[in-house]
């Protein structure tokens, strides 16, 4: 006898099936509502660990910018404080600095990803410069020192990243210093002041630092004063014209321009305005009996040798020599404050070669100038007395421009023979280069 199924369970298979379903379907949905919210979760993390990678370089940046330039650098005058920032990768940063007290800096910098993530990562560091001061001359490589040179002030230091030979009655005020070794004749109490001039106090064993930590020497090319020149020494068929000249045809003959593109003279190879000849051996030259207006000059691709005296003790000359080749001094006694500025420093003379004094009294009166050469360095005669500080970035020296070297190839960076007087009172604001401290780290995602 067949048995048929009782009314109240007719359909329960249909329930059971549809139920099951639903359970799946709803199951089905959660796992990638899951698995959305997790990609969603990850791409959300990835974009914003990608921009705080970018805050991360933008921060680094910065601190590399004021390591080589000094405290004193304008941070964006190379990375953007706002806006699409500077580009890095397929996302950008912006940097902020601020300054809460003088010696210390704050860097805010913000990276932005590709998908318009962001990230800030804030710093605050402690500035010092090396070794606690710029130094009086400091040079990327070594030091020979023949003359009977003085080193006095309160930033009374000569420091040689490399090694340094002393002859001769010399002082530093407050100590030598080298990466290297220090060769030096037996201490003598004090320079023997016949020629430059007895100090007021000497130590009776001078301070010789040998094996000490290098000192880096600021990165200052000519370029970076071709807006202030007032005048422009060009010679025949430059490669191209200065910048701010750019509108001015290529001269076929030496020519020298004023700062509004004002031909002051031409054909300057027979001699022309102030005195000043053009010879492809030497560059641009002034000899005695010419005259120099106040101004910056400037030697575009090529060298400059001033050959005459101008100024006067109680009038100086406001004037800055700076030359895409090498400059030089001979004359007699010069006094002169100084016109160009850069970072907020006053420089007194820039060469992309090699500076040489020669028998020059280059006299300039204000306290904190600078003189600096990319190639070597040379005070040889004379009793020129400098105020401020010596830098030299010692590139290898070499021909430039056609011309020849005012300091034979491979000398010692820095090197004097006469009785030169380095006076560098301490500067008020580190510069040129610095260390950084951590003193402060914090990061916000957004």
């Amino acid at each position: 006898m067949i048995k048929r199924p009782a009314k109240n369970e007719q359909g329960a298979a249909l329930f059971t099936a549809i139920f099951s379903i639903m359970l799946l379907t709803v199951l089905g949905l959660s796992l990638m509502l899951v698995s959305e919210s997790s990609r969603t979760v990850s791409k959300n993390n990835i974009e914003t660990s990608e921009a705080f990678y970018i805050a991360e370089a933008g921060l680094a940046h910065a601190v590399g910018l004021i390591k080589a330039n000094g405290g004193t650098f304008n941070i964006n005058s190379v990375i953007p404080a706002s806006g699409t920032g500077l580009a890095f990768g397929k996302g950008s940063y912006t940097v902020q600095v601020t300054s809460p007290t003088a010696d210390t800096r704050q860097i805010t910098s913000i990276g932005i990803g590709r998908e318009g993530a962001t990230s800030t990562v804030q710093a605050t560091y402690q500035l010092s410069s090396p070794g606690g001061a710029t130094g009086a001359i400091v040079v990327n490589g070594d030091i020979n020192i023949s003359g009977n040179i003085q080193i006095t002030g309160a930033n009374g230091i000569i420091h040689a990243n490399g090694n340094m030979v002393l002859s001769g009655n010399n002082r530093a005020e407050k100590y030598y210093s080298a990466t290297g070794t220090i060769t030096a004749p037996a201490p003598q109490p004090c320079p023997n002041g016949s020629v430059t001039g007895a100090s007021p106090t000497c130590d009776a064993t001078p301070d010789m630092r040998s094996a000490q930590s290098a000192l880096t020497v600021p990165n200052v090319q000519p370029t970076s004063f071709l807006t202030q020149a007032d005048y422009f020494l060009v010679p025949a068929n430059p490669a191209a014209m200065p910048s701010p000249l750019s509108s001015s045809a290529i001269p076929a003959t030496a020519t020298i321009y004023d700062k509004t593109g004002a031909v002051m003279a031409s054909n300057c190879e027979s001699g022309c305005w102030g005195g000043w000849t053009y010879n492809s051996t030497q560059g641009w030259v002034i000899n005695s009996g010419s005259t120099m207006p106040t101004g910056t000059y400037y030697g575009y691709q090529s060298s400059i040798q001033v050959n005459t005296t101008f100024g006067a003790s109680g009038s100086p000359l406001t004037i800055s020599f700076i030359a895409d080749g090498h400059i030089g001094f001979s004359s007699g006694a010069s006094y002169f404050d100084s016109k160009a500025t850069y970072l907020g420093e006053k420089y007194a003379v820039v060469a992309g070669g090699d500076v040489l004094v020669g028998g020059a009294n280059l006299i300039n009166t204000e306290s904190n100038n600078i003189f600096y050469a990319r190639h070597q360095f040379s005070l040889e005669g004379g009793q020129p007395i400098l105020n401020g500080r010596i830098y030299v970035y010692n590139e290898t020296d070499g021909v430039l421009f056609n011309e020849n070297p005012v300091i034979k190839v491979n000398n010692s960076g820095f090197r004097t023979t006469g009785d030169p007087q380095v006076i560098s009172a301490a500067p008020s604001t580190p510069s040129g280069s610095s260390t950084l401290t951590l003193v402060g780290w914090k990061e916000v995602r957004n």
